[in-house]
């Protein structure tokens, strides 16, 4: 009778045993979930705070969504701004995008539109991936890469990005390189040291798009 009593015991532990491992695994899995989505969700808020910005650029690597509203032959769901800075459009042709607002490339496509179309052109765009709005940082740092601006991003924080700086890094001789629109390339100097003792702070700049950052 003990022999059979401890054994119903053990039963009934090993079963709340795996029960309990069950439930922290549903949690654990669940929070999880719940975090991408917060992350996800986020990510998404940020991309339509910054595409719908009258300041932001297009950029090369840009996925657009462009709607015709009633013309779904020339609606385009997801087109990739290419290298060039264009894309192309049917019945538009090509359209140069890079460097230019939504609004004003929303306008140059209704204009086309309106010479072809009958009906008055309703043209909306979105920027639904912001591939192309990336900045680089090289050099001693702990994560050298690209990466994608999704808000204002000055010097300081895209050292951070890239995991901060290095232990021989020379922290006073980084520079910003940085291409006007007619490809000329310009260095711009910055100081760290000053920036983390609190002067000099107007040197601390936004970061714009295909900015690199070089931490010798």
């Amino acid at each position: 009778g003990i022999f059979v009593r401890r054994s119903v015991v053990g039963r009934f532990s090993s079963h709340s045993l795996l029960s309990e491992k069950k439930r922290s695994d549903y949690w654990l899995l669940t929070f999880f979930s719940t975090l991408q989505k917060l992350c996800t969700s986020f990510l998404n808020l940020r991309i339509k705070e910054v595409s719908g910005s009258d300041h932001y650029k297009i950029n090369a690597g840009d996925v657009l969504s462009i709607n015709v509203w009633n013309e779904e032959n020339v609606s385009q769901k997801e087109v990739l701004v290419r290298p060039d800075g264009r894309i192309s459009m049917p019945i538009v042709g090509e359209v140069l995008v890079s460097g230019q607002s939504i609004d004003v490339v929303t306008q140059e496509i209704a204009k086309r539109l309106s010479t072809i179309l009958i009906d008055k052109p309703v043209v909306t765009i979105s920027v639904i991936q912001l591939s192309g709005n990336t900045v680089f940082v090289l050099g001693k740092v702990a994560r050298p890469g690209q990466f994608i601006i999704l808000g204002k991003l000055d010097v300081t924080q895209a050292l951070a990005l890239a995991g901060g700086m290095t232990t021989y890094a020379k922290q006073n001789d980084i520079k910003v390189l940085r291409r006007s629109v007619d490809g000329r390339q310009s260095a711009i100097d910055f100081n760290y040291g000053k920036i983390e003792s609190g002067k000099n702070l107007d040197a601390n700049i936004f970061m714009q798009s295909g900015d690199v950052v070089i931490v010798p």
